[in-house]
């Protein structure tokens, strides 16, 4: 957390000079930065940083490779290359569940078998895997005529059935109805030049098969990489939704201890920090996944710190000095000179805590890195540089005591 050198509140309000070199320094900057000509400059610069970041967020990648997750001498990260340059594309069972069935009766095993050779014909289908009923007729040497599920009990506590126990689901002990039943069906997935989203057109193929064998809400079709395809096309919801909810949050609270109009230009500062951390990731090929999106909706936290303890000098600034109310512009000077050396350290305390995991040997650990990492550097840079103009040309002006 980043704390003043200096209680502004505690300062004697006659004398706002700046008592040791470092606070000298930072005021003879913000002398510079403020000048319109200069000002203008650097929020034409920033608005089209932000600008620019807008109109290529949509081309960042979206995912979370499996193997991104391994370490980079992970063996089995050879292995995933290899099954994409030779195998072009990983095998990946795909599961069908069915419900509401009464395979004692034989329009039911009619219309599983059906499904069965459906799903087997879909584009990307490598081959049937056995079923539970062809291995239980096969075990009772073939289908009987009378009750189907009879020996079902029996079959599911043998050698040859154990396996099977988790493709069937009795409603009792008895086993002579079963509740539910699932078949396996091998597909291609992962191929090269594919993404994850991608996969759910198999998923969407296979429901085109199902869905006129069996009434709507009887089937589900479930494989692992559906689960991580769902959720990369949710991603971009879930960003702009829990960011969305973050800056709200931020500028209520920064409310609670600055000015409504310091607390929305605050608000919009940490808001463009995020937006240019979307560049960032772009510009270093980073892809937008579970991980980015948990850094992302952290640095709306990290940011403010860099951001907050100026806008609350400026308020304090502004109301306390000799002549009565001081300008805009050297309120903004005074709050730069008095909390820039512990805005800047601040900023180097956190790099400094982070700086190991950037030699990590996991994709996931360089990403997080890299995202404190920008965080940091674009929060001090909105902070010393952005904020002091925004606050200096647009909030209410109180006084003109220079």
């Amino acid at each position: 957390t980043v704390t003043s050198n200096v209680d502004v509140e505690k300062q004697d309000p006659s004398s706002f000079k700046t008592d040791t070199a470092v606070q000298r320094a930072f005021g003879r900057y913000a002398d510079v930065l403020l000048k319109p000509v200069v000002s203008l400059a650097v929020v034409l610069l920033f608005f089209g940083v932000a600008s620019v970041a807008s109109g290529l967020v949509s081309n960042i990648s979206i995912g979370l490779p499996l193997e991104d997750i391994l370490p980079d001498d992970s063996s089995v990260r050879d292995a995933f290359a290899t099954e994409k340059e030779i195998f072009k594309g990983r095998a990946t069972s795909v599961t069908s569940v069915v419900q509401g069935e009464d395979f004692n009766q034989l329009e039911a095993r009619q219309r599983f078998r059906n499904a069965i050779g459906g799903v087997g014909q879909v584009e990307n289908a490598v081959v049937e895997l056995p079923n539970w009923m062809d291995a239980y007729e096969a075990w009772q040497g073939g289908s009987d005529t009378g009750s189907y599920l009879k020996g079902m009990q029996t079959f599911l506590g043998s050698k040859q059935g154990a396996r099977w126990k988790s493709h069937v689901t009795c409603p009792d002990i008895t086993c002579t109805s079963i509740a539910t039943a699932k078949f396996d069906v091998l597909f291609m997935l992962s191929r090269p030049g594919t993404t994850q989203m991608d996969e759910l057109q198999t998923r969407d193929n296979i429901d085109d098969v199902l869905n006129p064998i069996y009434p709507a809400g009887n089937v589900v079709v479930h494989s692992p990489p559906f689960m991580f395809a769902e959720t990369d096309l949710a991603i971009w919801r879930a960003v702009l939704e829990t960011i969305g909810f973050s800056l709200i949050g931020v500028f209520c609270v920064v409310c609670l201890s600055t000015s409504m109009s310091t607390a929305a230009l605050i608000t919009l500062t940490v808001a463009m920090i995020d937006v240019d951390l979307l560049l960032f990731a772009y510009a270093l090929g980073l892809r937008l996944n579970s991980v980015s999106y948990t850094c992302l909706v952290m640095a709306c936290g990290l940011a403010v710190d860099y951001c907050v303890h100026l806008g609350h000098a400026f308020d304090h600034s502004k109301k306390d000095g000799k002549d009565g109310a001081l300008s805009n512009k050297a309120a903004a000077r005074h709050a730069v000179a008095q909390m820039g050396a512990s805005i800047f350290q601040g900023g180097m305390t956190t790099l400094l805590g982070v700086i190991v995991l950037a030699g990590a040997s996991s994709v996931i650990f360089r990403t997080f890195f890299f995202f404190v990492f920008a965080t940091v550097l674009l929060g001090v840079a909105h902070g010393l540089v952005l904020l002091p103009i925004l606050l200096t040309y647009l909030t209410p002006t109180c006084g003109k005591a220079s």
